[in-house]
C-alpha cells in the first residue's frame, strides 16, 4: 500500500477537485469544474496528461447534453473524470478499460450527493425566504457554509472513498476477469472516442437549427 499516496496525495487531490467543482453550483461558473479541464488538470499533477485528457474529452462529451432539470440529476461528469484519472494514473495503476466503466459507475453514484445537498439547499432557502418574510436577519454565512461547504466536503469524501476503494480493488479484478471480457472492455473503450464524436456532432447539430 502506498501509505504516502492514500494519506497525503489523494487526500489534496480529492479536496482540490472538490473545491473546483462547486464552481457547478452557480459559484463562479468559470466553466472550471467541466471534465475537459478537470481531467487533464489531474493527469499533469500525477504526471500523466494524455490519460487526463484522454479521459476528461470522453467523459465531457458524455455529459456535454445533460443537465439538472427537476429532480433529475444526472451524471456527475466531473466526479467520473476525476475518478477515472485518479484510479489510471495513480498508484494503482488501473487500465484505462477499467477505469472508464468504473468512472462511469462512480459519476452515477455520485449523484445520491448532488441530489442529497440539492434538496438542502431548498430548504435553506426556504428557511432564508421566511426570515425574510418575518422581517429577521438571514445568516447568510452559515447557510453558504451549510450549503457550498457541505456539498464540497461530501463530494471529496466520495472521491477519495471511491478511488481508494476502486483502485484497490480494479486492479486485482481485472487480472482475474476472463479474457473474453477483459477483451470486450478493452474494445469498448477504443470505440469510446468515436461514441463521444457521435454525442458532439450530435449536439452541435441540435444547437445549429
Amino acid at each position: 500500500m502506498n501509505i504516502g499516496w492514500h494519506l497525503l496525495e489523494l487526500p489534496a487531490l480529492s479536496l482540490c477537485t472538490a473545491a473546483i467543482e462547486v464552481d457547478g453550483l452557480l459559484v463562479g461558473q468559470w466553466m472550471v469544474s467541466r471534465p475537459i479541464i478537470v481531467g487533464p488538470m489531474l493527469g499533469a499533477v500525477l504526471g500523466a496528461p494524455f490519460v487526463g485528457a484522454a479521459f476528461g474529452a470522453l467523459f465531457e462529451a458524455f455529459s456535454i447534453e445533460t443537465a439538472p432539470v427537476g429532480s433529475f440529476v444526472p451524471m456527475n461528469g466531473t466526479v467520473a473524470a476525476a475518478c477515472a484519472v485518479l484510479m489510471s494514473a495513480g498508484p494503482a495503476a488501473v487500465p484505462p478499460a477499467a477505469a472508464l466503466p468504473a468512472g462511469l459507475a462512480l459519476g452515477l453514484a455520485a449523484t445520491r450527493v448532488d441530489h442529497f445537498f440539492r434538496e438542502r439547499r431548498g430548504r435553506l432557502t426556504e428557511q432564508a425566504l421566511s426570515s425574510l418574510k418575518a422581517g429577521g436577519r438571514v445568516p447568510w454565512a452559515s447557510f453558504l457554509g451549510r450549503s457550498v461547504g457541505g456539498h464540497a466536503a461530501a463530494i471529496a469524501v466520495f472521491i477519495y472513498a471511491a478511488v481508494a476503494a476502486s483502485g484497490a480493488a480494479a486492479g486485482p479484478l481485472w487480472s482475474v476477469l476472463p479474457q473474453a471480457l477483459r477483451m470486450g472492455l478493452s474494445t469498448a473503450f477504443d470505440w469510446a472516442p468515436w461514441l463521444a464524436l457521435a454525442i458532439l456532432l450530435r449536439a452541435m447539430s441540435f444547437r445549429g437549427r
